[in-house]
């Protein structure tokens, strides 16, 4: 299995596991100003994220990406191939979980366990407008550059607010992307839709063409004209 496969069976997994929570999942999230890119988001009860390791890939990024992962989530998740397991054992702090993925069956090793996020970790998941958006929520200020409008949220936001609003902020962009995917495909199935309902016209009105007349055929039957579409 490569990425993107494990990353959709995963996402399966994991709205099953968590059906009560109805979580919500991001996939490829750039962390600490595009330092970083995790694999997938699961929104719900907890900000967990998700780093694959498959069988093409190699551990060496690894340990460059587990500061990123510890800063910007409350729990860690390694899914890797069987052929990783031990090293990344040895390389993951002891909060992060790891489960091991084979034939479409995933092996939890160890389970991760819930880190507290501060506040300025949160706010790393939010954009500019994002940030204006809080301060003006909470009747603050909302002039400033990106440093300017997160000195002002740490010290005038209290934490439950800013993990409020990045939670709320992750569940509606994973809506969007899910709505933006949903009506792409929509508009490309009506799209086939209209283009076979103008073959079907087109072939209802005009399904047999007549040959020029010849001295060799002086009277010309119509021919039935056949086409192939397809969509």
């Amino acid at each position: 299995m490569n990425e993107h496969d494990i990353r959709n069976f995963l996402i399966s997994y994991l709205a099953q596991r968590f059906e009560s929570e109805q979580p919500k999942f991001l996939k490829e999230v750039f962390l600490n100003n595009y330092e970083c890119r995790a694999d997938l988001i699961m929104v719900g009860k907890n900000l967990h994220g998700f780093e694959i390791k498959s069988e093409i890939d190699t551990l060496k990024r690894l340990v460059l990406q587990i500061p990123h992962y510890e800063n910007s989530f409350e729990k860690v998740t390694i899914v890797c191939a069987t052929k990783h397991a031990q090293k990344a054992l040895a390389l993951i702090p002891n909060h992060f979980g790891l489960w091991i993925i084979s034939n479409n069956k995933i092996q939890i090793i160890r389970n991760a366990k819930k880190k507290e996020m501060n506040k300025e970790q949160l706010l790393t998941h939010l954009p500019v407008y994002e940030l204006k958006n809080l301060l003006s929520h909470m009747n603050l200020k909302k002039s400033g550059n990106r440093n300017q409008l997160i000195s002002r949220c740490l010290k005038q936001v209290n934490k439950s607010s800013v993990r409020d609003c990045v939670i709320h902020r992750l569940e509606q962009r994973a809506e969007e992307r899910y709505i933006k995917k949903d009506k792409s495909s929509s508009i490309a199935y009506q799209a086939c839709n209209l283009s076979q309902l103008s073959a079907n016209f087109f072939l209802q009105e005009i399904n047999t063409v007549l040959p020029r007349k010849t001295a060799k055929n002086p009277t010309p039957h119509p021919l039935r004209l056949e086409l192939d579409l397809v969509c």
